[in-house]
């Protein structure tokens, strides 16, 4: 259900579809528009090379999950915040806010998928994998 509900959500800001067509609405550069997708991948993925060796050190990491589940969606939902707020007076200000903010939360996203990710492996036998 977890993996369902968040799939659904994902699916609200593809980073292959629909959030390069939203970041194309305030920019024609197809630079600031590909960034889109290298944030969502790339913050995702690069803390996970760095964290992984700490993380394995706790033998619980449902507090790491909670956590970054946490930092995820509170940095996407202020980066969301400041693209409303300023995207009459100062759309290329909320698109930088809104870039920092996106980036932030896939960082924490990334954490957040490594504990996950550990959490379900430990919670199968290994016999069964």
């Amino acid at each position: 259900m977890n993996g369902t509900l968040f799939m659904f959500g994902v699916a609200f800001m593809s980073p292959t579809t629909v959030l390069p067509h939203f970041i194309n609405n305030f920019t024609d550069s197809r630079l600031i528009v590909g960034m889109s997708s290298f944030l969502h991948v790339g913050c995702w993925s690069i803390p996970q090379v760095f964290a992984a060796t700490w993380l394995e050190r706790f033998p619980r990491k449902k507090k790491f999950y909670l956590a970054g589940s946490l930092g995820r969606i509170s940095f996407t939902c202020t980066g969301l915040w400041f693209i409303y707020r300023l995207h009459e007076t100062e759309p290329m200000l909320g698109l930088a806010l809104f870039f920092a903010c996106y980036g932030l939360g896939m960082v924490f996203g990334g954490l957040a998928g490594l504990s996950f990710f550990d959490m379900i492996a430990g919670a199968i036998p290994t016999h069964r994998l």
